[in-house]
């Protein structure tokens, strides 16, 4: 009898699960469409069906995750002028593949930029301080008082970065404090916060943007056949106009191919074409090869074998003027996959089949990502 109230237990939460997560999806649905109207308002012309044969491979390929909109293929296709079949819905990625990918609770906790250093070393920020639920902790995660704590304010090699650690997407809550009594007038204001070091970017980035830390998204898949890893796609993010290189907070991206280089453009966040940057005019053309590449490459593989509980980590990497990368985030929801289909590729490239296939056989229906953004 026990074994039979646990397997019914069991079956009814699997079916909650399944509820939720079709709920959920419904809703992730609807908010891309939303977001699509956005870019149809600002961009009709990507509206323009692609191919017909294209489409037909498309819908066909991707109907096994249920309905097949295809809004992003047409959008991707109309920008870059060349599409492939396997360019993936952005509303699938979003309710299906990325839950799949980075099950459990693991994606939630592995974004907590409070512990970067701790897990990972001296390739992430020094935090000097940092919140925990309202509790500050020093760079050991033992407490401070609040006399230790006005003492560490003062030493501090000002302008520091103080963020929230968790639920920052966008760049929200990102401040630059250029003394204590501005640090100081801030502890308040988050429950979850990190105070940590200021890094100077290398000139080949200041020279595009010289108002943020401009950096690199680098999206590593650990395989699901042989749990190998692989770089997927590299792009180079700018601020415009003062604002953070996030897209979302009106920066502008550039895909980067395997050698280094720019593909000729940059777009903004509903793919608005810039073949130059639009502040100081450097061009994203082909020639400009990022310093330091393969060492780039070689980071960001390193540190995905460090973390094993995730299959698709997107990393946020700057370069030092020293010519050292360091990472400034681990993004492992909410994946940005327009970075590199807005050029024609799709963002699993190669590994697309083996991702499906495995996302197929391993449902999850307990977590689903967030919104459109």
């Amino acid at each position: 009898m026990p074994q039979v109230l646990a397997a019914a237990k069991n079956a009814l939460r699997a079916g909650r699960d399944h509820l939720l997560y079709k709920a959920k999806r419904a809703a992730i649905e609807r908010d891309w469409k939303a977001r699509f109207r956005r870019i149809y308002s600002l961009h009709p012309e990507y509206r323009t069906p692609a191919q017909p044969e294209l489409e037909r491979q498309h819908a066909a390929y991707w109907k096994r995750f249920g309905k097949v909109r295809l809004d992003t293929l047409r959008v991707c296709y109309n920008i870059a002028h060349k599409g492939d079949y396997r360019i993936v819905p952005e509303e699938i990625q979003a309710s299906t593949l990325e839950r799949c990918l980075n099950a459990g609770i693991f994606p939630q906790l592995l974004g907590h930029k409070g512990f970067y250093e701790r897990l990972y070393g001296s390739i992430f920020p020094h935090v000097f301080f940092q919140c925990l639920e309202g509790l500050v902790v020093g760079s050991d995660l033992r407490p401070i008082d609040a006399s230790a704590l006005a003492a560490l304010l003062k030493r501090l090699p000002y302008p520091v970065v103080f963020k929230p650690s968790i639920d920052s997407s966008g760049g929200r809550g990102l401040v630059f404090p250029r003394d204590a009594e501005e640090l100081s007038a801030l502890l308040g204001t988050q429950p979850n916060f990190v105070v940590q070091e200021t890094l100077l970017q290398h000139p080949f980035f200041s020279d595009y943007n010289p108002s943020c830390l401009n950096t690199l998204r680098v999206y590593v898949y650990r395989s699901v056949r042989d749990e190998s890893y692989h770089v997927l796609n590299v792009t180079a993010r700018f601020g415009r106009g003062g604002s953070l290189d996030n897209e979302t907070a009106g920066g502008i991206v550039a895909s980067v191919d395997s050698e280094g280089r720019f593909r000729g453009y940059a777009l903004d966040k509903y793919g608005e074409k810039f073949i130059a940057h639009p502040d100081s005019g450097l061009p994203f053309e082909q020639s400009r090869q990022i310093p330091k590449y393969a060492d780039l490459i070689e980071c960001a593989t390193h540190l995905a074998a460090s973390i094993p509980l995730l299959r698709l980590i997107g990393f946020d990497f700057c370069l030092q003027q020293d010519l050292n990368w360091r990472c400034i985030e681990i993004n492992s929801v909410s994946s940005t996959i327009r970075f590199a289909q807005y050029h024609g590729e799709p963002f699993f490239g190669p590994f697309t089949d083996e991702v499906i296939e495995y996302c197929l056989r391993h449902p999850h229906f307990d977590r689903v990502t967030s919104m459109a953004y």
